[in-house]
């Protein structure tokens, strides 16, 4: 899928008649060659992947509301367990660093500062914030944590 996606956005890129359009395009093949980007992608495809027996569910003209209601219910305790164990997270890190490594993209070590664009949010309680905490606290946890939230509203009795 990664040559397909790159193949498109340089397509768009070699074929676009404005600067504006071969800008933005070159923008995108600057961001798609990110560790981050990479790191967002695959993390997208796992909340996905947890969600989308729900999401098909909900689909359906006719639905039950209990078995709705159980699956809410368990893919928001699965979206838990998958935020607080550490072994998912681990496996996450390895998916996207090994595939970055395939690919010739850099891989920043996790034990470093952030630095470059990220400069106001660069410390935490004084300390400089690490690449890990980025990754694990700012997008991991918070990912999991923002899903899980809107799988609560949807439970919730003022929704």
């Amino acid at each position: 899928m990664w040559d397909a996606m790159t193949h498109v956005v340089e397509t768009i890129y070699e074929d676009a008649d404005e600067v504006n359009s071969r800008g933005i395009a070159q923008g995108l093949i600057d961001k798609m060659w990110l560790f981050e980007f990479v790191f967002i992608a695959q993390l997208m495809v796992n909340v996905l992947a947890k969600t989308n027996t729900l999401s098909m569910w909900l689909q359906q003209r006719t639905q039950n509301i209990v078995t709705t209601v159980r699956m809410i219910k368990t893919i928001k305790e699965e979206l838990k367990n998958y935020r607080n164990d550490d072994d998912h997270w681990e496996e996450l890190l390895g998916v996207v660093t090994a595939f970055c490594i395939k690919n010739d993209i850099f891989v920043s070590n996790m034990q470093d500062p952030l630095s470059g664009r990220a400069r106001l949010y660069r410390s935490v309680d004084g300390q400089p914030k690490t690449y890990y905490y980025f990754f694990r606290r700012d997008i991991f946890l918070r990912s999991y944590w923002i899903s899980s939230s809107d799988l609560a509203h949807l439970l919730s009795q003022d929704s």
